[in-house]
């Protein structure tokens, strides 16, 4: 009997979606014949790259390239309890992440953002703590020493930084709960001082800056965590002296904001996560720094953060929400007008505080840095499958049909980083034979039409392609295979 090898091979980027169905038979002749059987794009997916990141109660992450590697690395902010110092992650280039060994601090830290504030080219640390802030200088490679500068004596929930005096340094802003929300100018060299404005005196968890009017200044927008009290928006003169134009944006115990268009008119907008639990918000900009709310309401969960960015590749901005439990993190995607839809995935219930979004991974897409502020749950990293093209294709010799009988190879695969996290593969041959592993062989007994499924989990999401494979009766090639030997 003539042996023939069948190959059918499963490629696909563990999300987990299945990407390529490639059937192939090792070749006969080298005339070959290939048919598409079907093609899906799938929405993005994320999925947990199963990363422990700590055992602190963490309640900030800034993302950037701390060591000039040419990846994204994390600042993660820690409090409370015995082990808060603040924490850095280097990433290793595929969004594996591990510590160094510094300890940065023993404060209560509530929020870090990074820039360049000292113009020697790398990320320095702005860190927002109950009492004194402090600002931390980079040495180039990811290790941070202390300026020793004390900051106020605030409980500091966000710090935001740019240059909102137009001196081509970059200045921050701090919202902070049951004080004053303060400016800080810097002197060109990294060492700040506070101007003598206050932009409210609430519970301020949350702040932004962007140019809200159209006259290329940053202007901030507030939100406030209290009853009744209303998020803020202040004017920026352009020399960094604001305004509150005295608007009243809603009452909803609001804890962060992110600002970008999100309508598509040229103008920022802003999403605002609130608790409670409230539904998060829409806010849009008429471009003069004057909002309105698109009246939708999203999700009724406790929300502590929210991030923009385009996480399913269609040139919007999307938001993704961390929740704090029993609420899971969730992902929301515009439809390019500014209303939002759930994608009814949930990311955890994990007592998220906050999130930050990167190329973690270094694929083209947005992943997820998520803190959690209990000391019993680690930080975790969130990788997007971002809509890739999911082809399947059959290929197979023309004068060499597949026939009962035949040993047939049947083989999958995944890429390097997805099998050192662990894939499991179960076949079902359709003929009631069951298969597992990632390389085996099955031999038909009898002719037909028969549909091949392979099921693949990494322990965390399951997926599962098919497709038919026919199988013919040994009689019909009895002929041409002693025609052959005749030659």
């Amino acid at each position: 009997m003539i042996r023939r090898i069948f190959l059918i091979s499963l490629c696909f980027s563990l999300g987990l979606s299945l990407a390529t169905w490639l059937l192939y038979e090792v070749p006969i002749s080298l005339a070959k014949k290939s048919m598409e059987i079907s093609s899906q794009t799938e929405t993005f997916l994320f999925y947990d790259s199963r990363q422990e990141l700590g055992t602190h109660q963490s309640w900030d992450v800034a993302l950037g390239d701390l060591d000039l590697d040419g990846d994204i690395d994390a600042f993660v902010a820690n409090a409370r309890g015995s082990n808060k110092a603040n924490i850095i992650w280097l990433n290793d280039g595929n969004g594996i992440f591990s510590h160094t060994l510094q300890t940065l601090g023993n404060e209560d830290s509530y929020s870090v953002a990074l820039a360049d504030f000292d113009n020697d080219l790398d990320l320095d640390a702005f860190v927002g703590n109950d009492g004194a802030n402090r600002i931390w200088f980079n040495n180039g490679q990811g290790t941070f020493t202390d300026t020793g500068q004390l900051l106020g004596n605030s409980e500091t929930f966000t710090v935001v930084l740019g240059d909102v005096d137009d001196d081509n340094d970059i200045d921050a802003v701090t919202a902070n709960k049951g004080s004053e929300n303060l400016v800080w100018l810097n002197n060109g060299s990294g060492y700040f001082s506070k101007t003598e404005q206050s932009l409210g005196n609430l519970d301020s968890y949350g702040t932004a800056l962007g140019d809200l009017d159209g006259d290329d200044d940053l202007d901030i927008f507030i939100t406030n965590y209290q009853p009744s009290a209303a998020n803020q928006v202040w004017l920026n003169d352009g020399k960094g002296v604001f305004s509150n134009t005295e608007q009243a944006l809603g009452s909803s115990w609001s804890y962060q904001v992110s600002l970008g268009d999100l309508d598509d008119d040229k103008d920022l907008d802003a999403f605002v996560a609130n608790g409670n639990p409230m539904p998060d918000e829409v806010w849009l900009n008429d471009g003069s720094g004057f909002f309105t709310t698109t009246g939708q309401l999203i999700g009724d969960q406790s929300g502590f953060g929210a991030v923009l960015g385009d996480l399913d590749g269609d040139k919007d901005l999307d938001s993704f929400v961390s929740n704090y439990s029993p609420a899971e993190n969730r992902a929301w995607l515009n439809n390019g007008t500014g209303i939002f839809t759930n994608t009814g995935e949930s990311y955890a219930d994990n007592d998220s505080f906050r999130a930050a979004l990167a190329d973690l991974d270094n694929d083209g897409d947005l992943d997820v840095f998520v803190t959690n502020i209990s000391a019993s749950i680690s930080n975790t990293v969130w990788f997007n499958t971002s809509g890739a093209v999911h082809n399947i294709i059959a290929m197979w010799d023309n004068n060499a049909p597949l026939v009962m009988g035949d040993v047939i190879t049947f083989s999958a695969y995944a890429d390097q980083q997805v099998e050192e996290q662990g894939v499991s593969y179960v076949w079902d041959f359709g003929d009631g034979i069951l298969g597992n592993g990632s390389n085996l062989t099955h031999t038909y007994e009898s002719p037909g039409t028969f549909t091949v499924s392979i099921s693949a989990t990494n322990g965390v999401i399951s997926k599962t392609s098919s497709s038919a494979i026919v199988i013919e009766p040994l009689q019909s090639f009895l002929p041409l295979i002693v025609n052959e030997r005749e030659k």
